[in-house]
């Protein structure tokens, strides 16, 4: 199915709409004109040409996401059959579903650029031959799940009844961390003060069965999933000094893949990792000495709780030394997944949401220089863990399309070599200025970012900030010319330089290079106002548009030569011009403009 028209096959020809609406056991398909269409099977698909009006509003405003406000069609359409029988007879309208589709006179039918798939709501309806007001609407986020999953946990369906009896109260029903990058490995001077704890780790099984001079039976869940390093630091909150430890990857008994800390061995005739009475075991640790596992009589005692107590926290910073690319999950590389495309891809996709895989694959290289490092430890919200801690710090909005969620990149550092189409109003009689230049000056030319989360106290150890000028009283400041010129450009009512301070405190981020990514794309994106125009254009020539696409405009009357901007939003009624929101992000590197 195409999820756009391209003007190749559109121009010239006339664009109709498609509804495709599957209610009380039929399918009902309407457009703006009696039409057959024929599909790649070869049937003729008849089309009613009954569709009275459509209103589209297919917009989203700059960098915000479309979960709450998705793209919704108002319809109206008289149908061929008795809709007020049909409900009497039980069929409710509000459960239609529907399928609105743009298609080129003259194409196939899988050639259709589908625009909304979801559900009918708000229907109203009269007599029989009374048009059915309606809306269309897909809310993208419905049925998300939580993360980890459910019953991702120390429970008794995953550890033996030995284990779990092992255990306190307060130890039962914990969630296995999920961990992606490697929260803890920071830079040298960051680390400089000591390594930084990423994580918490939590305990399976505290048997503590004697085995020689030391401990059998001790398992420490590291993760959810397998994860790619070979080591990790471990301390606890009353040994505070950390400590290398052998890392597992294993299964628990209802075959969840997990990755441990555990007492290391050979038992006779192979077999799980659990402690078995029955058998002989050859204690075996590493050969390296600044390797240790847990249960080793060289061990701290307080990463070795007792059967019933409750034990102390237990930290990790997942910095292996002997691999610097490992971490906690595997992504497409092999390595620790870290690139900010491929991790809010892969959450949206656990979340049980389908994901538009061709628009991930075009993002993930837009997003490749933000490098993500977090841990979640309880069940939270898939959805809402994207829109509070990743979606904040990262120059992307997500929206539902014809093929599943997907992201928009806004390019606020595009150039003319980006643009994917040139509009000329001067030139083109048929691109008509729809609105006023209007502006939009949400400010932002002070910018702090908090990073490197230690686990364990609760502070952020990195700090960054990109501002006008950096006094030597402050060795985190990094002068930056967009928030000094966006100081000299707005002032405050007495005169004074508008300084617009904007904080962020984020856990997901233990980098410095992407600390510095991010308060580079806030400076560029926020420090200087955005302008927002409105223009008409024909469908046929330019339906093939989409959100996000980077365009170049040209308009003498308001000085626009040749303007970098970004479609924002997308507009169509059915006529044969549709109306583009374009916002332009102004570069001074870019863009000619005198100061003031």
């Amino acid at each position: 199915m195409a999820s756009r028209i391209h003007p190749s096959t559109s121009r010239g020809q006339r664009v109709w709409w498609l509804l495709d609406l599957t209610w009380a056991g039929q399918v009902i398909r309407l457009s703006n004109a009696e039409i057959d269409v024929v599909n790649a099977a070869g049937e003729s698909l008849h089309y009613h040409g009954t569709l009275d009006s459509v209103d589209v509003d297919d917009g989203i405003e700059w960098l915000s996401d479309a979960s709450s406000s998705p793209a919704t069609a108002q319809i109206a359409a008289v149908f061929p059959v008795d809709v007020p029988e049909l409900v009497a007879r039980g069929h409710d309208l509000a459960s239609a579903t529907g399928t609105l589709a743009r298609w080129v006179e003259g194409t196939g039918y899988e050639s259709r650029r589908v625009i909304i798939s979801g559900q009918i709501t708000d229907p109203e309806y009269g007599s029989e031959d009374e048009p059915v007001a309606f809306s269309l609407e897909l809310l993208p986020w419905d049925g998300t799940s939580t993360l980890p999953p459910p019953g991702y946990a120390v429970e008794g369906a995953n550890f033996t009844t030995n284990a779990m009896a092992s255990l306190p109260a307060s130890g039962v029903g914990l969630a296995y961390p999920l961990v992606i990058g490697h929260p803890g490995q920071v830079s040298t001077a960051l680390r400089a003060s000591g390594i930084i704890t990423g994580s918490q780790a939590v305990y399976a099984d505290q048997r503590r069965t004697m085995h020689g001079t030391n401990f059998a039976g001790l398992i420490v869940v590291l993760s959810y999933g397998h994860s790619t390093v070979d080591s990790v630091y471990l301390k606890t909150t009353t040994d505070t000094t950390f400590k290398r430890y052998q890392v597992v990857n294993t299964y628990d008994d209802k075959g969840h893949a997990i990755s441990i800390a555990s007492w290391w061995y050979t038992k006779s005739g192979g077999g799980d990792l659990y402690h078995d009475g029955s058998v002989t075991y050859t204690w075996n640790p590493p050969s390296t000495t600044v390797v240790g596992t847990i249960g080793s009589n060289s061990a701290p005692t307080s990463i070795q709780p007792s059967s019933g107590t409750d034990p102390v926290g237990t930290y990790v910073a997942w910095l292996d030394d002997g691999n610097a690319s490992g971490g906690g999950i595997a992504g497409r590389s092999g390595s620790a997944m870290r690139s900010a495309g491929e991790v809010l891809e892969t959450l949206i996709r656990w979340s049980g949401r389908p994901v538009d895989r061709g628009r991930w694959a075009a993002a993930e290289p837009l997003l490749e220089r933000f490098r993500l490092d977090f841990v979640i430890d309880a069940e939270v919200d898939a959805w809402e863990f994207i829109r509070s801690q990743l979606l904040p710090i990262l120059p992307v909005s997500i929206v539902s399309g014809p093929d599943g969620i997907a992201p928009i990149v806004w390019r606020y550092d595009a150039t003319s070599a980006d643009a994917v189409a040139h509009l000329d109003a001067d030139r083109d009689p048929s691109i008509e200025r729809a609105s006023q230049v209007t502006y939009d000056r949400d400010i932002r030319n002070d910018i702090q970012i908090d990073y490197a989360l230690a686990i364990m106290s609760g502070n952020y150890l990195g700090r960054l900030r990109y501002t006008s000028n950096a006094s030597a009283d402050d060795e985190d400041a990094v002068p930056s010319y967009l928030c000094e010129l966006s100081q000299r450009r707005y002032q405050r009512p007495d005169g004074e330089p508008l300084v617009a301070r904007h904080v962020i405190q984020s856990p997901v981020i233990y980098d410095d290079s992407t600390a510095h990514a991010v308060c580079q794309w806030m400076a560029a994106a926020y420090a200087l106002a955005r302008r927002r125009v409105e223009y008409l254009v024909p469908e046929a020539e330019w339906g093939w548009l989409e959100r996000g696409s980077v365009v170049t405009i040209s308009h003498d009357e308001i000085h626009l030569d040749a303007q970098v901007a970004v479609v924002e939003g997308i507009r169509m009624d059915g006529s044969p011009m549709m109306r583009l929101r374009l916002l332009v992000i102004e570069t001074p590197t870019r863009d000619s403009r005198a100061i003031s």
